[in-house]
């Protein structure tokens, strides 16, 4: 019998955008961010900072408490906070709402970046 690991698998907003000449890939509702010399590089970057946030949240047994830090919501913190109030919340986040308010030659896409954690996030 194989040992199969519990997960839970959710969706961040990912803000991208180009500083300079570097892309970086934010996320308001973990506040992490990725970097690279283009969209994929900084979405990859991105990816590796989300696993290792997750795995030394967990491993030092303080990811709920960092989650409900960051606004989230629920019995154990898995509801992620509305993007909308992220970006009414804190100053940090004034500045992401003007990145969203750039000209058109400096673009700014939200994306949906999917997640998928082991099911101790829930019970952390």
């Amino acid at each position: 019998m194989s040992k199969t690991k519990a997960t839970v698998k959710g969706q961040l907003a990912v803000v991208i955008f180009q500083e300079n000449h570097a892309w970086i890939a934010y996320s308001p509702e973990l506040d992490l961010a990725g970097y690279g010399l283009n969209q994929e590089e900084a979405k990859k970057s991105f990816e590796v900072n989300v696993e290792e946030f997750f795995t030394y949240t967990i491993e030092h047994g303080t990811l709920q408490k960092e989650m409900k830090r960051l606004g989230w919501s629920g019995v154990q913190a898995t509801n992620p906070p509305a993007f909308a109030d992220l970006l009414k919340r804190a100053s940090k986040n004034r500045e992401i709402e003007s990145l969203l308010k750039r000209p058109l030659d400096r673009p700014v896409t939200i994306e949906p970046f999917p997640i998928t954690v082991p099911a101790t996030f829930a019970n952390a």
